[in-house]
C-alpha cells in the first residue's frame, strides 16, 4: 500500500484515471490520445521518465507522472515536468496526493529543475505546493481553434 513505481499491468487503471481527469478540464479540446499512443506515453513515462501510483491494496488510487530529461534551452540542466497529478475524488483528503506529490520531488532531487503545474481551478492551493519548496513561476493561457467539422 502507498506510492509505488507504475507497472505495465498498471496502464488500463492508469487510463482510467486519466479520462477522469481528462473530463475536469476546462477546455473543449481532447487531449487523450488513441489507446495505443496512450500505452506507447506511459511505457515512455515508465522507463525514461517517472510514472508513480498509489495503491490502496490492489486499487489505485492516485497517479502522477512526467518527463526527465534535459532542458530545452540549456542542456547542462536537468528538468523532472509533471504532466499530470491526479487523485480519485473519493481518496482525497487522505494523503494521497501529497504522498505522490513527495515520491514525485524525491525524485527530481537529481535534477536541477523540478515543474508542477496546476489546472486553472485545481483544488491545490498555491500555498500548499510552495510549502514543498515549489515558487509561483509562469502562468499558461489557453486559446483553441474553432474548427467546423
Amino acid at each position: 500500500m502507498g506510492v509505488e513505481f507504475a507497472r505495465r499491468e498498471d496502464f488500463p487503471d492508469i487510463a482510467r484515471h486519466l479520462l477522469e481527469f481528462s473530463s475536469t478540464l476546462a477546455a473543449s479540446s481532447d487531449f487523450m490520445p488513441t489507446p495505443d499512443r496512450l500505452v506507447e506515453i506511459l511505457e515512455s513515462l515508465r522507463t525514461t521518465g517517472v510514472l508513480l501510483v498509489n495503491r490502496d491494496g490492489r486499487k489505485i488510487s492516485g497517479i502522477i507522472g512526467g518527463n526527465m530529461g534535459p532542458h530545452q534551452f540549456n542542456q547542462k540542466l536537468r528538468v523532472l515536468s509533471e504532466q499530470f497529478w491526479w487523485v480519485s475524488p473519493c481518496a482525497r483528503d487522505k494523503g494521497v496526493g501529497r504522498n505522490l506529490l513527495e515520491a514525485f520531488l524525491g525524485l527530481g532531487e537529481s535534477c536541477d529543475i523540478v515543474t508542477v503545474a496546476l489546472e486553472h481551478d485545481s483544488p491545490v492551493p498555491e500555498k500548499y505546493l510552495e510549502r514543498f519548496g515549489l515558487m509561483p513561476f509562469e502562468r499558461t493561457y489557453l486559446k483553441e481553434k474553432q474548427c467546423q467539422h
